[in-house]
């Protein structure tokens, strides 16, 4: 709730603190369709309905499934079969039009505002995903390589993150894990082939107490098969953080 100078009157400390004020605030274009809106979320009430929300999903990797009773609070078969080393993975929204657009104009295009506006868009998904759980101390993006960074200007994962963290008013840590190795791309290769091309790419920078650090959460734009993100949390896990947990503004469907 907003508060102002105590000289305010009453009616318009009413106004400021109340729904007449959020009506009177500036409309913005809408993330998908450009038509004007003042949703909170970025996105017009259409817009809004027609995203495709991974609404049932697979605790600890976020793949996708088939009902609610099969996806409240448990795990697939793969990761009951074998376990990731993260602990839990929030993907809000699924890898499809028009969300996996934008995702490819904020890595490829430099579209920087996507970041802004499908972190607005997603936030509010990740507090209600910890309402009965404790949020992570610390936001940490995948890194990219510095050769990488410099080619394409910024890392598309650290601006999600960046502000993901503002948002949830979670600190944001970039010193943690480095990518000391360029990878090629992985675009087309399953996860095992992945984690082999990532193999040795990654490394811990940390030098100060992980006494803050117990409980992170690793941050990535999309995570299609999760090798990544399985690679970066292995690093975290070996190197004494107690619980990671994975986070994406959008998660591919396994094909079939």
């Amino acid at each position: 709730m907003i508060r102002l100078s105590k000289k305010l009157s009453t009616n318009l400390g009413f106004l400021v603190n109340n729904s007449l004020f959020y009506r009177l605030r500036p409309s913005t274009p809408c993330l998908l369709c450009d038509t004007a809106t003042q949703s909170f979320y970025g996105a017009c009430k259409g817009c809004f309905s027609d995203l495709s929300w991974n609404r049932y999903a697979c605790h600890q990797c976020s793949e996708p499934l088939f009902s609610a009773h099969e996806s409240a609070g448990l795990n697939c078969g793969n990761c009951q079969r074998h376990p990731p080393p993260f602990a839990r993975s929030v993907a809000p929204l699924l890898y499809a039009f028009p969300v996996d657009r934008c995702l490819q104009e904020l890595k490829y295009e430099g579209l920087r505002y996507h970041a802004r506006r499908l972190a607005k868009l997603a936030a509010p998904s990740f507090a209600r995903a910890y309402q009965d759980d404790a949020l992570p101390y610390y936001l940490v993006p995948v890194p990219s390589h510095a050769k990488t960074k410099r080619t394409r200007g910024y890392n598309q994962a650290e601006l999600v993150a960046k502000h993901l963290a503002r948002r949830l008013n979670i600190p944001l840590n970039t010193r943690l894990i480095s990518k000391t190795e360029p990878t090629a791309s992985q675009t087309g290769q399953d996860k095992s082939t992945r984690l082999k091309n990532l193999k040795g790419s990654f490394s811990w920078e940390q030098c100060e107490s992980l006494s803050a650090s117990e409980h992170i959460a690793i941050v990535d734009d999309v995570m299609t098969t999760g090798a990544t993100l399985t690679a970066v949390a292995h690093i975290a896990k070996a190197n004494g953080v107690k619980r990671v947990d994975v986070w994406s503004i959008a998660r591919t469907p396994k094909r079939g």
